[in-house]
């Protein structure tokens, strides 16, 4: 058995950012992704960055469901297997990029953080 923490989300009732230790099987994929959406809702509200950049077409897909978001329309490509846009509702308006988790060389991440740089900082 492994004890996990999870980062309580607005509106429980518990103070902003409160952890909630709780007793659980190893965590599978789902809970990973579904613990990254908790996290990025929460940071999100809390203190929002200038854009989003999800790795694993799983995180993203739970990322966007805890925003709220109906879906993704794609407005450029940052790297090869980087594309960019925004979502559909929600409440996150600001730029997304999406990776898939399995493709992608050394530099990805480089062209991103260089993308957001130049192109998105205001």
């Amino acid at each position: 058995m492994v004890t996990t923490a999870r980062i309580t989300p607005p509106g429980t009732g518990l103070k902003p950012g409160a952890v909630n230790a709780v007793s659980a099987a190893p965590p599978t994929g789902e809970h990973i992704c579904a613990w990254l959406a908790d996290v990025t809702a929460l940071v999100v509200a809390l203190c929002p960055p200038g854009a989003l950049y999800l790795s694993g077409g799983d995180v993203a897909i739970a990322v966007a469901h805890a925003l709220g978001a109906t879906g993704f329309q794609i407005r450029g490509r940052v790297a090869e297997c980087v594309p960019y846009g925004h979502f559909l509702g929600g409440r996150w308006s600001r730029p997304v990029m999406t990776k898939a988790g399995g493709f992608g060389t050394d530099t990805t991440l480089l062209h991103v953080v260089n993308f957001i740089e130049e192109k998105l900082s205001v």
